[in-house]
Parts: C-alpha cells; structure tokens; sequence
C-alpha cells in the first residue's frame, strides 16, 4: 500500500449538537478517538483539522482551518495543504462506526481517480473518501469563488465513486453520523 495520510475533520461547528461533537463521549471515549483509532489502523500519518486546540490531546498534528466558514471543502483543503503524502483517507470526526475494512478498500480502490469516495445504496458520503493533493487547485479556486459545495467542485475534477454495501466490512451503521443529542443517547 503507498504512502498516505489521514485527515480526521472535526473542525465542523457542531450546530445541531451545541457543542464540538468530536469531544462527546460515545461508547466510553471521545467520539473523533474512534475514527482516529480506525484511521491509525491504516497509517501512522494523521491530521486533525480541527479550530478547536483541545484536539490536540489525542497526539497528532492539529490545523486550524486555513480559509474560516468554508465547511468540510475548506476543511478538507487545509488538510491536504498540511499533508506530505499524495494520497490522504478523509474521514469525519463523526462516524464512529467507520472501520479499517472500509479505508483499506478505500485506498485500494482510488487507483487513478482525484478523489474515491464511498456510496452506499444511493448515497455519496464525501467525508469518507480519499483524495489526492491533485485536489489542490481546483479546491482553491472554488474556495476563492465562494463555490463551496463539495459535489459541485467534484465536477471539475476525476471522481470514482466507490459501492461498499456488498463489502464483507459494510453494516447498516458504517456511515451513521451522530449530529444531535437524541442520535448520541440512542
């Protein structure tokens, strides 16, 4: 497998919840302690990006958005601008549930594409994906654009949409996000 890095986002604003999610404790840890224990288990190169300094209890490397208000694409354009490594496992702080199955099949998967990410049943999940520093400047002129959604600029670039449902490591709650306090006591 070729070099790469994991991006944790937890720089998210947590609006639904009412605090930074990624700190909350589910299931007897901090939720981003999860995703970054599934990350770890296929790099030992980590990012979080995160606006939050407390992150950086969990010994990686934190980045501050670079570009302020700009959701999950500046997010994820600050943590390839940090990254060293071509290829980088995106992943957000809220999916405690992703797995080492998933990202490994991921990164195989991506071969040749700007960015691989899952679907599932109909469904394109962008925080979970890899993506390529080839990101870079298509990120940055839809940034500079104020183009900020993420399936737009996926227009202009080589995306592989990647179908896990019929994988070994799939569940039904692979992709399940925890936004709300309701969702985190259930």
């Amino acid at each position: 497998m070729s070099a790469v890095t994991g991006i944790i986002m937890a720089g998210g604003k947590s609006s639904r919840m009412g605090t930074d999610k990624g700190l909350l404790h589910f299931d007897g840890k901090p939720m981003v302690q999860h995703v970054i224990e599934a990350v770890a288990s296929v790099t030992k190169q980590l990012i979080v990006v995160a606006n939050n300094p407390e992150y950086e209890r969990f010994g990686w490397p934190v980045e501050a958005d670079r570009i302020s208000n700009c959701g999950p694409l500046g997010g994820i354009y600050t943590g390839l601008l940090a990254s060293t490594t071509a290829k980088n496992i995106v992943v957000a702080c809220d999916l405690p549930f992703i797995n080492e199955g998933l990202l490994r099949y991921l990164i195989d998967e991506s071969e040749g594409a700007d960015v691989a990410i899952s679907t599932h049943h109909q469904h394109i999940e962008p925080l979970v994906g890899v993506y390529h520093k080839s990101c870079i400047t298509p990120f940055e002129k839809a940034l500079k654009a104020q183009q900020l959604k993420l399936t737009e600029v996926f227009r202009s670039i080589e995306l592989k949409q990647v179908p896990v449902h019929q994988c070994s490591f799939y569940s039904e709650q692979l992709f399940r996000n925890i936004n709300t306090k309701e969702e985190l006591n259930q």
